[in-house]
This record gives C-alpha cells, structure tokens and sequence, in this order.
C-alpha cells in the first residue's frame, strides 16, 4: 500500500558548525509499517531537501529520514500525518553523541554546561560536567544499569521529530536490539540494551523536552 496523494517531508540538513550541507544523501523508509519501499533525494547548496514519500509509506507509519554524507550517517523520525500537507525534518551534527544499532544509526544532543550551578550534571554518569567541559568517565561503562539524560530543543528539532525520536528508541527498546555509544571523545567498547527511555516537557518551557535512557551492559 501507499499514499494516494503526494505527501511531502521537507527542511535543512547542517553540519557540526552550523554550516549547511549540501550534497548529501537523503533517504526515507518505513519503521513501523509494511512497505519495504524507499525513497532517495540530494541537498541543495542551502542544505534543503524534499522528497515525496507516497510510495515509501502509510498514514501513521512512524519512518525514518536518513541524512548521509561522506563517513557520517544520521537518522531522524517523524509519524506521517496527513492532516499536513508537509511535514518538517531538520538534522544537525552539532553537540550531538551518536547512537547504533542493528537498524538505525542516529544521534542524541548532548546536554550543555550551564555553569557551576546547573541542574543537570547531577543526574548524569556519562558526562562530566563539573570540569565545564564534556568528557568521557569511566563511572558505568561497563556496570548497569547506566542512565543518561538529556534535552531536546525546538529551535534544532521541531515537535514531530522529538517525538518520532523517542518512539524510535521506544522501538529499539522493544526489539531488544543492542546499541553502542560513540561520539564522546571515542568509541565506548560496550554494547547495551535500553531497558526503559522516559520523555517528559520541561516545567515553564514550552521548547525544551527532557528525556532519560537506562541501558544494560550486553557485553562488548
């Protein structure tokens, strides 16, 4: 099955410095669907890019848009929703730590240092912020569960693909694939299992979304 009419996903691609992206490989495919089709498109010099996906899926279908260039591979989610005419994805490399699994290669946002009376370093094993900078620690590597926190923010991503994210790592969840962590200083040598992956608005914000990952050591 597919889409009767044209649907478009559409928006900008950026580098680690902000820096558009142009050239680089656009591709949708299904996650939660039934179609096994995909669909390929290029940035433009602005780093923008559309591309139909009325082939490729079905309303409600949760499918993920892959942005490649040269070595490095990033993935957003969004669910089709045909109330819009178009749908909103934008990527960006910058402050990001990457996640794998068998499925999807994608990134997270690293949580920025707010200075010595931040809220956020607390809660947090993977990341040390104390030295005002951020950097691999040795504290749960290798024990579980290890948790991390973070922040999504409307001016990188909009509403639909913070919430196409999560459903994605609720999906890795399910699957009970394995994932590694890299992009912080180096390559963490472990593979986990997310056991759980909460999401939550941010109190007085109306841009900022917090989430929280556990993992489990799966060996490595």
């Amino acid at each position: 099955m597919s889409l009767e009419g044209s649907h478009w996903i559409r928006g900008y691609f950026y580098d680690a410095d902000g820096n558009a992206v142009s050239g680089a490989t656009v591709t949708v495919r299904t996650i939660s669907g039934t179609d096994e089709t995909t669909n390929t498109t290029t940035t433009i010099a602005s780093g923008y890019y559309q591309i139909n996906v009325q082939h490729v899926c079905n309303d409600g279908d949760l499918i993920e848009v892959k942005f490649e260039t040269g070595a490095v591979t990033t993935s957003e989610f969004i669910r089709v929703n045909l109330d819009d005419l178009t749908q909103e994805v934008n990527a960006t490399l910058e402050h990001h730590f990457k996640i794998v699994s068998s499925t999807i290669e994608t990134y997270l946002p690293l949580p920025k240092w707010d200075g010595a009376n931040s809220s956020i370093q607390k809660d947090n094993v993977l990341f040390n912020f104390k030295q005002g900078s951020i950097e691999s620690v040795d504290i749960g590597i290798n024990t579980q569960p290890l948790r991390i926190m973070g922040y999504f923010w409307i001016d990188t991503y909009t509403r639909d693909t913070v919430s196409g994210k999560v459903e994605a790592f609720i999906h890795i969840q399910n699957e009970g694939e394995k994932v590694t962590i890299s992009s912080v200083n180096s390559t963490i040598n472990a593979e986990y299992v997310i056991t759980s992956f909460k999401f939550r608005t941010v109190k007085k914000s109306t841009k900022m979304f917090e989430w929280e990952m556990t993992l489990e050591y799966a060996g490595g």
